[in-house]
């Protein structure tokens, strides 16, 4: 019997990609064979890009593979490959593909280093992009009828109906085809990183054993599911892997149309990050290196992808990048939580990050950060300016207090609580330097967002709400109805409870209060600066005695420091005969009323100190 040889690659260009061409076969049964040619990439022949789950990647079969010298070599791939591939096949002509799988040498660390920079490129020039969701199953006749159902709802969608029940009966599916819906949306394709730039509109391609439809008609069928409120029905008691994919996709393509020029690229990478962590990677450095074709020019061409480097050397490399290149501190927004035995001061992008919506305010964006990192790389350095701890925390936000059904009444009732503690402590309405024009337009627009004196604790509390409604509430389907936003209609509701009576208002509330729940769960509100302003602090650790406020230049909000005890042991990076200095860990961000615009800068005599972050 021969000896079957195993396929060896030949070393490619920096400028070269492989093409692998699968060979036509009559009968569909035979082994898989297939023929790898180098190209450059500029000049490469027509071939469609694959987007798939790559699946157990002890699950492997074999497949014929030869190069330009037409000499037959094997070449393992994965089971859910191996799949796609005999599905795709024809039996007439060769198809040419690009498939990471087999054009890149997963062996060769340098070669995966140099054709992860082109992958953004890869899908870009390619004439479609093929996304394989599975073999052929029998749902698959279930989830044709389904999509051919829920797409046109998804395009002509007009706002709420009834009730989400009545919506999905008026569909007329039966129970079955709904559940198929649930497991295809719910597929891994959907949860991976990677696929966030391996999209691309109008030539992506879904492809589920022998039925392909067009990006457009999934898009629009995922739509439904949350333009409906239909999560949470019995047919998706869980928000499906599509549908965060899909809000995630949204989110990320804001990023890049918002009207954010003064800012510039500052913090997109963060923002791009905070929201993709909630996809799943098998490699922890690709929850950075899955997006980078996402974001802007400096961040392509200062973070190479380098698979040598361990996960805590690639995000230390992150914050590096951000401190030179961006000159802003914004990723003290996104720490803790860190595995690995990473800095604290290391965002872990391995884990699901909350992304942030003070991230397009400017605190101190206007100074450059002034840091240094220990000779270990496990201490960060930063100057800013220390403000005081975070006083008299109020406790009302504890909403299990509440034994009442529904979150609006628990909101409301809260919402009331809130308010009459604003009759017991008010605050100095916001002071601005009169040559700061630009700030004093800013201070004044703030004023406009909330109806009656700001400088109560109440007007203030609300405003401080208000502030997120460019980034969370925009979308919502109360705006287009009543042309405000989940707060106004909460504060309405609070003033009015007549209006609950109304079904329909009762549900546009009842979203609402969901709504801000959502952003109010994680936060501690309190006073700062010897009682004179409002704010409040993320709970990621509870606020406890010692917590104190700073502002580090660079960064969009204040930061939140705790003083570090390592139990008799001096700070990293220093030896046993020198004095120990304090240390620090980030324990999260904080909100001041009237100082998230750079006013704080603005004072006179400021003084900077060190504080070392571990």
């Amino acid at each position: 019997m021969a000896i079957q040889l195993r396929y060896q690659y030949r070393p490619v260009q920096h400028d070269e990609i492989r093409i692998v061409h699968i060979l036509h076969d009559i009968k569909s049964r035979d082994m898989i064979r297939c023929r790898i040619s180098h190209h450059k990439l500029a000049s490469a022949p027509k071939y469609d890009a694959v987007s798939y789950a790559w699946g157990d990647p002890n699950d492997l079969a074999p497949i014929l593979c030869s190069d330009e010298n037409y000499l037959d070599a094997d070449l393992v791939v994965t089971r859910s490959l191996h799949h796609l591939i005999r599905s795709r096949r024809s039996r007439i002509f060769d198809r040419a593909f690009w498939i990471d799988q087999i054009c890149i040498d997963q062996h060769n660390i340098t070669e995966r280093n140099q054709q992860v920079q082109l992958m953004n490129d890869i899908y870009t020039r390619a004439h479609l992009v093929l996304v394989w969701l599975g073999p052929r199953s029998e749902d698959d006749k279930l989830i044709k009828k389904a999509i051919q159902h829920l797409a046109p709802r998804g395009f002509a969608q007009s706002g709420w109906t009834a009730h989400p029940i009545a919506f999905m009966f008026s569909l007329k599916l039966k129970d079955s085809e709904w559940q198929a819906v649930a497991r295809f949306f719910d597929r891994l394709w959907f949860s991976r990183t990677w696929i966030l730039q391996e999209t691309r509109p109008w030539k992506t391609v879904f492809c589920i054993g022998d039925w392909c439809c067009m990006q457009f008609f999934i898009i629009m069928a995922i739509s439904v599911l949350s333009s409906y409120s239909l999560i949470g029905t019995r047919w998706f008691p869980e928000r499906p892997a599509a549908v965060s994919w899909l809000a995630i996709r949204k989110q990320i393509t804001q990023i890049g149309s918002r009207n954010d020029v003064a800012r510039g690229p500052r913090g997109k990478i963060l923002e791009i990050l905070a929201y993709s962590s909630l996809q799943q990677a098998s490699d922890d450095r690709d929850k950075l290196f899955g997006v980078l074709g996402l974001c802007e020019e400096i961040d392509r061409l200062h973070l190479v992808p380098d698979y040598r480097l361990d996960v805590i050397a690639v995000y230390r490399n992150l914050v590096i990048h951000c401190l030179e290149q961006h000159r802003s501190t914004r990723f003290l927004t996104y720490t803790g939580g860190a595995r690995y035995g990473m800095p604290g001061w290391v965002p872990d992008w391995a884990t699901s990050r909350k992304a942030e919506s003070l991230s397009w305010l400017e605190a101190a964006t206007s100074a450059d950060p002034i840091w240094s990192i220990s000779a270990q790389n496990d201490t960060l350095t930063l100057k800013g300016y220390y403000i005081g701890p975070p006083d008299q925390i109020i406790a009302t936000p504890v909403m299990s207090r509440y034994e009442i059904e529904g979150p609006v009444d628990v909101l409301t009732s809260w919402l009331r609580e809130i308010r009459l503690l604003s009759k017991k402590a008010f605050l100095s309405s916001v002071q601005v330097p009169q040559n700061a024009s630009r700030l004093q337009l800013k201070a004044s627009s703030l004023e406009k967002l909330i109806d009656g004196d700001p400088s109560s604790r109440w007007e203030a509390f609300y405003a401080s709400l208000k502030l997120g409604k460019d980034l969370s509430f925009k979308e919502e389907p109360c705006i287009k109805i009543y042309n405000k936003t989940p707060l106004d209609l909460l504060y309405i509701a609070c003033e009015t409870p007549w209006m609950l009576n109304h079904e329909h208002m009762w549900r546009v509330v009842r979203e609402c209060g969901k709504e801000v729940l959502n952003r109010i769960e994680d936060l501690h509100f309190c006073m700062v600066d010897n009682g004179k302003r409002f704010g409040w602090v993320t709970n990621q650790i509870d606020a406890t005695k010692g917590d104190f406020v700073v502002l580090f230049p660079g960064s969009s909000e204040f930061t939140v420091l705790r003083p570090k005890t390592q139990e008799g042991k001096t700070c990293p990076g220093l030896d046993d005969t020198e004095e120990p200095e304090p240390c620090y860990e980030v324990v999260g961000i904080a909100y001041i009323q009237g100082w998230m615009h750079g006013e704080y800068l603005l004072q006179d005599g400021l003084v900077l100190c060190d504080f070392r972050l571990v």
